[in-house]
């Protein structure tokens, strides 16, 4: 079969060797060298190579009616349909568009789904010979000699075995082509030898999946011509490196660890497995173990790798003898240089086995070999030669007795491979064949994952027998102990709903258990309360305290649990009686269950039904207390949340320092001081910064030292009240900003005086405290020096600095009953430019008992008269 012939015709290779390249073109030139137009259904071959450029891969074909539907990975659509009239077929009709795809199971070409009864198995190269499958043997035969043109790169290229439609060129025109030379119906000679004809077709327009390589083959037949377009069906591979991973989880990336695969060759038939499906391993038929697994590191890190097939070669570029399986993505129970429990990310797992059909006579070969794949455009992607696999048949690993340490749940499938394992066997990968037998459980295979699969529907310990086949040939076999343990049923019952302190509700609530009324009519059996929930916990955490009803706590004794069977109705009840004073207002999950007083933990029977109640715990609407504020206090009429006050100055003694207190139930008609359940909190943030006013959390009188770093400065401040003194439950909180403030620096006159004047007539005046108004916050007068005023600390007089030119003071200081003389100083003479009154006046400075200084100017005009 020439070369030129494939070339026309190739749909798609499968993987047809693991030994040879095939000279590729790059990838733009593939693309490039496309052709324009699909005229089956007029759709744009230019559409498809964008979409390519554009690095998009196809994620699924589907058929529609007439073709088929091509979704891209990002979405993107495309439809391949039957266009304007197509060429017409042999029946007269117009033509149509046909997918080819594989059957997964029994690797039979699909035409739109429907079986040919052509293999699609590929055939591969050994001792220089092409082996294909042969349907009517049941296995690979051999064939001619391998031989092919001098491709681009590498040894000569392999000839591809996909169906296809002939064109003309070589056969019939519109008809299918399989490649079986064993068939009875194979042509005998000529370029077609080896070839079968198949049904005739009128299909323009053919989607055939590429085995081996990661696309889709686009065909459309146009007379003589043929035009192609590849889509591939993954992101593309740019390179792969062997990589070894430790048995401490360690990975390095210096090259593959080497594998060993241990083997064996029959030397009688064997029959092995379960009896209503046993393997039948003829002689002379080589064996290997499932244990050699090759790890690979793949860029881009984020590709998929189930679109590619992976093989072996030598330096030689060939490889008889070993194969390797899917690319797994290679997960570790703890990180390799990643997070922990995930994938680790660009890192796979391949199996490698000796490929099946070799006879008992083949020497096996010990080489170092290089991983190669092939992307969607045939271009060979290859790892360095570090892949080392050792060939065994000396000191193969067995297996041995195990108990699984913890108790499986009833009523669900668990994966005995991975138990197995779990339980410390690592040599389950030296067989060649292994099943498990078991009494009293269902045993079997997983259809979709090939896992060995085992389901109890009772407790009970399980002896599970591992029968292996050793790759020698000879059966043996150890055994896995199991406990299983019934997983806890639960029932339903409604919910109970509460709320605080409301008076129509009272403080019990009942729900009906009448749906465990058998269990509990029983002697037996009891309502127990659950310290967690039972589905919670592994089976084989056991110790799930719990409490005897018919009295049980729950929620740090919040709500009391009782069970009874009322005397009236003769119905089971569960009780539910709150505690206003410990009770937290939210949705509560209680854990109850039925014990069997004669059960046992370890089979599920102790505790035979799950109850979870559901207690809903709410506040009632109407506020249970709500802080009634003075008005006048607050701004905006009492709603915001500012507020003013007049503290009492308190002399301090000898060791402490002055003082000004203030009770905060003064803003409140309805709080007072001590009352029960109130507490009082002050902002310790940065904004609030500075000397603490409060007491304690339960004293409303506030503390604080006098000066202009407390009076008149706003600090936050909180009063709470808990309601029923229950912290479970949320307080209300009148939270504000307060302000004290000094009753004489926030007088509403300060100080005011008149008629006081000097001159060359009136030479000097005297001040009394009397000659000065001064009204404080309320608008009253300040009696100065009355006995019964201590709000007032010190007056002093300072002159103004032009003042003190003009004008003499005997003392600066007031004192009670005492009096200031004012002079004009003798130097002065004869005024003649007198300064003005904003210049010329008397400082007088207050300092009040809350530690604020009040200053105010006292004017003493200079006046320029000599009469």
């Amino acid at each position: 079969m020439k070369r030129k012939f494939v070339k026309v015709m190739f749909f798609g290779a499968l993987a047809l060797s693991t030994v040879t390249y095939v000279g590729c073109k790059d990838y733009d030139d593939d693309i490039d060298n496309l052709q324009t137009q699909i005229d089956a259904n007029k759709a744009s071959i230019a559409d498809l190579q964008k979409f390519v450029k554009e690095g998009k891969w196809v994620k699924s074909v589907e058929p529609i009616t007439g073709g088929f539907k091509i979704t891209f990975n990002d979405g993107t659509p495309y439809e391949i349909v039957n266009g304007a009239k197509g060429e017409t077929g042999k029946d007269g009709k117009e033509g149509k568009s046909s997918m080819v795809t594989v059957d997964p199971t029994t690797g039979e070409w699909l035409i739109d789904g429907v079986k040919t009864g052509w293999s699609a198995k590929a055939p591969y190269i050994q001792d220089e010979y092409w082996y294909y499958w042969s349907k009517e043997a049941g296995k690979f035969v051999k064939g001619d000699k391998a031989t092919g043109e001098q491709g681009g790169k590498g040894p000569a290229g392999a000839n591809g075995f996909s169906p296809y439609i002939a064109n003309g060129t070589n056969g019939d025109k519109g008809y299918w082509y399989f490649y079986e030379p064993d068939n009875k119906e194979a042509i005998a000679s000529g370029d077609l030898k080896g070839w079968v004809k198949g049904a005739f077709t009128d299909a323009t327009t053919t989607l055939t999946k590429v085995e081996g390589k990661p696309c889709w083959l686009l065909t459309q037949l146009d007379g003589a011509k043929t035009k192609e377009v590849t889509l591939p069906t993954a992101d593309n591979l740019v390179s792969i490196k062997g990589v070894a991973i430790s048995d401490d989880g360690k990975i390095s990336t210096d090259g593959t660890k080497e594998v060993t695969l241990y083997y064996g060759v029959l030397k009688d038939e064997v029959k092995f497995g379960p009896k209503d499906a046993q393997n039948t391993y003829s002689k002379g038929k080589v064996l290997t173990s499932n244990n050699a697994v090759i790890n690979v590191m793949v860029n881009p890190v984020d590709i998929s790798l189930e679109e590619y097939t992976f093989t072996l070669q030598n330096s030689k570029g060939t490889n008889t003898y070993l194969e390797l399986g899917k690319p797994v993505q290679n997960v570790t129970l703890t990180a390799l240089t990643r997070a922990e429990n995930t994938p680790n990310i660009g890192i796979y797992d391949l199996s490698v086995k000796i490929k099946d059909g070799l006879s008992s006579s083949v020497e096996l070969p010990q080489a170092a070999y290089a991983l190669a794949t092939k992307n969607a455009w045939d271009k060979t992607i290859m790892s360095a030669y570090d892949v080392k696999v050792t060939l065994s048949n000396q000191n193969i690993p067995e297996l041995t007795d195990h108990t699984w340490s913890e108790s499986l749940i009833c009523d669900v499938p668990h994966v005995l491979d991975d138990l197995l394992e779990r339980a410390g066997e690592t040599n389950l990968g030296y067989v060649a064949d292994y099943y498990y037998t078991a009494d009293n459980v269902e045993i079997k295979k997983n259809a979709e994952t090939g896992k060995w699969e085992i389901l109890s529907n009772i407790g009970q310990s399980v002896i599970v027998t591992v029968h292996y086949l050793t790759v020698e040939g000879v059966e043996k076999s150890s055994t896995l102990t199991i406990q299983f343990k019934k997983k806890l049923e639960m029932v339903t019952v409604d919910p109970i709903n509460w709320t605080v302190t409301d008076a129509k509700d009272g403080k019990e609530k009942k729900v009906s258990l009448e749906v465990i009324k058998d269990l509990l009519d029983k002697e037996d059996y009891s309502v127990v309360y659950l310290s967690e929930a039972a589905l919670d916990k592994t089976p084989a955490e056991t110790d799930i305290d719990y409490a005897v009803a018919p009295v049980a706590k729950a929620e740090n004794g919040g709500i009391a649990l009782s069970v009874a069977k009322d005397a009236k109705d003769k119905k089971w009840y569960l009780t539910a009686t709150f505690d206003e004073t410990k009770v937290t207002a939210t949705e509560h999950t209680i854990h109850l269950a039925v014990k069997n007083a004669k059960g046992e933990d370890k089979l599920g029977t102790l505790l035979v039904k799950g109850i979870d109640l559901k207690v809903n715990i709410t506040m009632p609407k109407t506020p249970v207390f709500v802080f009634d504020r003075i008005p006048g206090y607050f701004s905006e009429s009492g709603k915001g949340n500012i507020a003013k006050a007049y503290g009492t100055p308190v002399a301090g003694t000898s060791e402490g320092e002055d003082k000004v207190t203030y009770d905060l139930t003064r803003l409140y008609t309805n709080v007072t001081n001590g009352m029960a359940n109130i507490s009082y909190a002050e902002d310790d943030s940065e904004a609030w910064k500075g000397a603490q006013w409060l007491q304690s959390d339960v004293n409303s009188v506030l503390s604080l030292p006098v000066g202009p770093d407390n009076i008149s400065k706003a600090h936050g401040l909180t009063v709470s009240y808990q309601p029923y003194g229950n912290k479970n439950l949320a307080a209300i909180s009148d939270e504000f900003s307060l302000t004290v403030l000094s009753e004489i620096a926030e007088g509403t006159e300060k100080g005011t005086v008149s008629n006081k004047y000097l001159s060359n007539v009136v030479r000097e005046f005297t001040l009394k405290l009397t000659d000065f108004v001064w009204k404080d916050y309320k608008g009253e007068s300040i009696v100065w020096g009355s006995d019964s005023e201590n709000r007032i600390k010190s007056i002093t007089l300072v002159p103004s600095a032009t003042a003190a030119k003009y004008m003499d003071l005997d003392k600066t200081d007031f004192k009670k009953n005492t009096s200031i003389k004012v002079t004009l100083k003798n130097s002065v003479g004869v005024i003649l430019s007198p300064e003005s009154e904003e210049k010329s006046y008397i400082e007088m400075k207050v300092l009040d008992a809350w530690g604020i200084t009040s200053t105010v100017k006292i004017p003493v005009p200079i006046k320029n008269e000599n009469k």
